[in-house]
């Protein structure tokens, strides 16, 4: 036999749950409006990550235009291999584009130091790759489907990396990004300074601390599509509980 009590508080649950599903304004208790938008809240957020699944919005497909617009960098200052690098590039958004994957699916490939072969590549995910390994100095490539720049996480890969000598972040609309070393590059002393931003804390909400290591690694792109697809209701109320450091 259950309580009176036990009784109220699940004909209480009841009632939110009924008013959260139906159209029309229903007159709930102070405490029960409030747990109310608290689920409704939790379901919006909910429903955000869910979309992400299933959405392009974020990212681009690969068109032969951006395949022609990738630009040519001197990142090695030598032309031969800097027309190399651009070629590269070139080669993976066409990898990009004719495999049969999502819109956003990165593709890896790695090359030899002097830009004259290719070593290995790899097909991930949407949003994410493996690099294929090497146990030689070689260059890595892999793309954005956002057009956007190094991830935390990739950053901190290419200073874990001592055999890794550049790391190329295509982008799926020709924007290139392209972080390098030399014999004088300090990757111990980068890779600290990386791991102290990583738990630096950007902001608070709901009590909960949350890092540059939490939002912006691998959820890079998923945080920027939760801000996104937020509607203005939605992100009005939780600026309310949001604390900026």
């Amino acid at each position: 036999m259950h309580t009176k009590q036990w009784l109220n508080s699940q004909a209480k649950a009841q009632r939110i749950e009924y008013a959260a599903n139906i159209q029309k304004p229903m007159k709930l208790t102070r405490a029960e409006a409030k747990e109310l938008e608290r689920k409704q809240l939790t379901k919006a957020s909910d429903s955000v990550i869910l979309r992400l699944k299933d959405t392009d919005a974020l990212f681009h497909a690969v068109s032969d235009k951006a395949i022609r617009s990738v630009p040519f960098i001197s990142v090695f200052g030598d032309k031969e291999k800097d027309e190399a690098h651009k070629k590269a590039s070139q080669e993976l958004l066409k990898v990009a584009k004719s495999v049969n994957k999502p819109v956003g699916t990165e593709i890896a490939a790695t090359y030899s130091s002097d830009m004259k072969h290719i070593i290995g590549m790899s097909i991930g995910d949407v949003g994410s790759v493996s690099m294929p390994p090497s146990d030689k100095p070689y260059h890595a490539f892999h793309n954005h489907g956002s057009d956007e720049t190094f991830s935390f996480t990739d950053l901190l890969n290419f200073s874990s990396d001592d055999n890794m000598i550049s790391l190329t972040a295509q982008g799926n609309r020709g924007s290139k990004y392209v972080i390098t070393s030399n014999a004088n590059s300090d990757k111990d002393g980068y890779r600290y300074y990386l791991k102290i931003m990583s738990n630096e804390i950007i902001f608070s909400a709901d009590g909960v601390d949350f890092t540059l290591d939490s939002i912006y690694g691998d959820d890079r792109d998923k945080t920027k599509a939760l801000i996104q697809n937020l509607s203005e209701d939605n992100f009005k109320s939780l600026k309310k509980t949001v604390v900026l450091k």
